[in-house]
């Protein structure tokens, strides 16, 4: 009960946030079509039985009883329905502010400004979430050659331009906050070499890293190395703060070295605050975890240019998983996208365990949520589908080639295909997924 209970929390939460960005959507159809010379007979928000209406200069605005999304009817339907009775070959436009008696580049504009709504909102929750300081693991910027412990990563990079013990300052203007900054700044360099200010041996000095090519992408060959000291211990002989010094005879400067140890048991010497100790340990698992500091900051000092990053890495992962959701490949689809509830019941369940652990990391992960339902609601309405933006927009742009406007029927016949092309990919993916749970 209490599981069934919890499902249907997720559920609402989710579908109430996909709800706002699909009423976002529309809102950029309807200021859109405001600007273009294009009437709004309904704009409503909801589905369901309308529950409040109010008639406008032009517009009636409408709420349902299901707050889900909206929807922006524009001005001709009149227009069509006329036509259609009159089985006539084409649209008189009679009403004024017909969406049928706008040009077709305006119509295409109508159509953009949904999908392109989403993907500004994308990019502007994607930069509050660059930008909203929360709690990180943060370790210092002493590092070493990854060929010094080859062993560990089972790659051997040279770098001969870093010595064990280097401390990274910078790179030209680039201060660097800690080794998470640096490796983050770092995975956006690919292929070019670069200069690096450093210490070593308490001197200053400029040193430049080539990368080498791997069949995983490029690789400078720069391992972090972490100080051996304790921060969480299940044996009682072993302290919170007490630092490994030596380990099977072998001394023991960073946490590497002990690992670099091949053995079946371990005679690890500590030193603390109550002076040095002994301690064997059988087995080759151990009883504690090293210390880890963290700091409070921001995923990026550029959260702007953070933000376009991701909202184009996300624009393209989605762009592709539609592409194989349209081939049938629903497995390698849904890998990215999933069908409308499990998306929403994903939204409501990973946002509330985030909020469980801090207010910030609850923010966060809801708007990064929303962003990537934005995306993909942007992306997916350019689908080259009629009743889709993306299939709306061919259409326009087939009007502007010969200079003429679609027939009713035809205009009646594509809607209605539209339509049940999308409910049968909604259907398809939601089938699929409980197929793929249930039996494979």
């Amino acid at each position: 009960m209490i599981d069934l209970l919890l499902y249907v929390l997720y559920l609402i939460i989710g579908l109430l946030a996909t709800g706002v960005v699909l009423l976002i959507h529309e809102l950029g159809h309807y200021i859109a079509a405001k600007i273009l010379g294009a009437e709004v007979e309904v704009f409503g928000i909801g589905i369901g039985p309308v529950i409040w209406r109010h008639w406008g200069k032009k517009t009636e605005f409408r709420l349902s009883l299901i707050p889900f999304g909206g929807y922006c009817r524009l001005g001709g339907s009149e227009d069509l329905t006329v036509a259609l009775s009159n089985k006539s070959k084409k649209i008189n436009t009679a009403e004024k502010g017909s969406f049928f008696a706008i040009s077709p580049w305006r119509k295409f504009l109508i159509f953009l400004s949904g999908p392109l709504t989403n993907f500004l909102l994308a990019f502007f929750l994607l930069t509050l979430v660059s930008a909203i300081p929360v709690k990180r693991i943060s370790h210092s910027l002493i590092v070493a050659p990854i060929s010094d412990y080859k062993s560990l990563y089972d790659i051997d990079i040279k770098q001969e331009a870093i010595n064990k013990g280097d401390i990274i300052l910078s790179s030209g203007n680039r201060n660097f906050v800690d080794w998470e900054d640096f490796s983050s700044w770092l995975s956006s360099h690919k292929g070019e070499d670069i200069e690096l200010n450093i210490i070593r041996d308490n001197k200053e000095m400029t040193v430049t890293v080539s990368p080498t090519l791997l069949d995983t992408g490029y690789s400078y060959g720069i391992a972090n190395l972490e100080e051996p000291v304790i921060g969480r211990s299940e044996d009682e002989r072993i302290e919170v703060g007490d630092t490994l010094i030596e380990a099977n005879g072998h001394k023991i400067e960073w946490t590497y070295d002990l690992y670099l140890l091949d053995s079946d048991s371990y005679n690890l010497v500590f030193e603390g605050e109550n002076g040095r100790k002994e301690v064997k340990i059988d087995g080759t698992s151990f009883p504690f975890a090293w210390k880890t500091d963290y700091r409070v900051s921001p995923d990026s000092p550029t959260p702007f240019t953070t933000a376009f990053n991701k909202t184009i890495d996300l624009s393209k992962r989605t762009a592709a998983a539609i592409i194989k959701l349209l081939s049938f490949n629903f497995k390698e689809a849904l890998e990215v996208i999933s069908g409308p509830f499990t998306s929403a019941k994903n939204i409501g369940r990973i946002s509330t365990l985030a909020f469980s652990e801090s207010s910030r990391s609850g923010i966060r992960t809801f708007l990064y949520l929303l962003s990537i339902i934005s995306i993909s609601i942007s992306i997916g309405n350019l689908i080259p589908v009629p009743t889709f933006d993306g299939g709306q927009m061919i259409i326009t742009v087939a009007e502007m080639i010969v200079n003429r406007p679609l027939k009713p029927n035809t205009y009646l016949f594509l809607h209605i295909s539209g339509m049940v092309i999308a409910w049968t990919l909604i259907i398809a993916m939601n089938a699929w997924g409980i197929v793929e749970t249930l039996f494979l």
